[in-house]
């Protein structure tokens, strides 16, 4: 996620290298997951229980790696 402690504990060359390699194409942000806990809390959510959802722009769809 791209927060203000991430920007300055990676290095720019390396969020390119991130953004890479996963599905979507940027980094994510806070309001990335405040739209998916607004959308949870909502009635259009309120069918939606007892899951993990990810939001992590499809980062782990590859697996972990360096």
């Amino acid at each position: 996620m791209e927060t203000e402690a991430a920007l300055q504990g990676v290095d720019p060359a390396n969020w390119e290298r991130l953004k890479a390699m996963q599905s979507v194409k940027r980094q994510g942000t806070a309001a990335d997951i405040s739209n998916l806990a607004l959308f949870l809390a909502s009635e259009e959510g309120s069918f939606v229980n007892g899951q993990v959802i990810l939001c992590d722009g499809g980062n782990q769809m590859r697996g972990f790696r360096f």
